[in-house]
């Protein structure tokens, strides 16, 4: 079983299309359809998908069943109906989750970007949505090598030259070198100051 990533789905969203739109120059109908087709001949029924938010504005049930994937993982996005959801996906309807790939490697799932995440301190990946690829240069920018990406269609238009979800091999390939910002090792040397610190004018402070 391989695992994709995709985010920002919007189906039956027609602010974020029309030629006239640099963020998805598509037609409602056509980018649909388009996404529709692309994830099926992707992902193969028994693989894991996982959606970072933000699915359909409209009939979010009709598109579940668009979707031949069985293993579908939703993330709670601000434009999606999170009660519809719920009844949809059940138990695989979460608001954040960490999920394993390749050897183990763990990654945290969220709608937004996060700066610091659930192990981003031991070289945990995090994925996420919202953005549409137009904050990543900003991110790179104020945390260079952070093990973390937007997986929505935008960003992988600019990365893979597709508009489709990015597979786990992709993740690895683009995240998981990175060598991190967030070390474990500046939480050791924090604390044992902290200890020092505390030592010479917390105890003293106390007498």
């Amino acid at each position: 079983m391989r695992t994709f990533f995709t985010a920002d789905l919007h189906f039956e969203s027609p602010g974020l299309h029309g030629p006239a739109r640099s963020i998805r120059p598509f037609e409602p109908d056509e980018w649909d359809q388009m996404m529709v087709d692309t994830i099926n001949s992707q992902v193969a029924r028994d693989d894991r998908l996982c959606i970072l938010g933000d699915f359909a504005a409209n009939r979010p049930g009709y598109w579940r069943m668009q979707l031949r994937c069985k293993h579908i993982l939703m993330i709670l996005g601000n434009h999606d109906n999170e009660s519809k959801l719920r009844n949809i996906f059940g138990g695989n309807f979460k608001h954040t989750c960490n999920i394993k790939i390749l050897d183990g490697v763990h990654v945290f799932l969220a709608h937004y970007a996060h700066a610091y995440w659930d192990g981003s301190h031991k070289g945990w990946m995090h994925l996420y949505g919202h953005t549409h690829s137009q904050r990543e240069s900003t991110l790179d920018a104020i945390w260079p090598d952070r093990r973390a990406m937007d997986v929505s269609p935008e960003n992988a238009f600019e990365k893979l030259g597709e508009w489709r979800p990015f597979t786990d091999d992709e993740v690895y390939w683009l995240v998981g070198k990175r060598s991190g910002h967030d070390p474990v090792c500046f939480y050791q040397a924090y604390q044992e100051s902290w200890r020092q610190d505390y030592v010479c004018n917390g105890a003293r402070k106390q007498h």
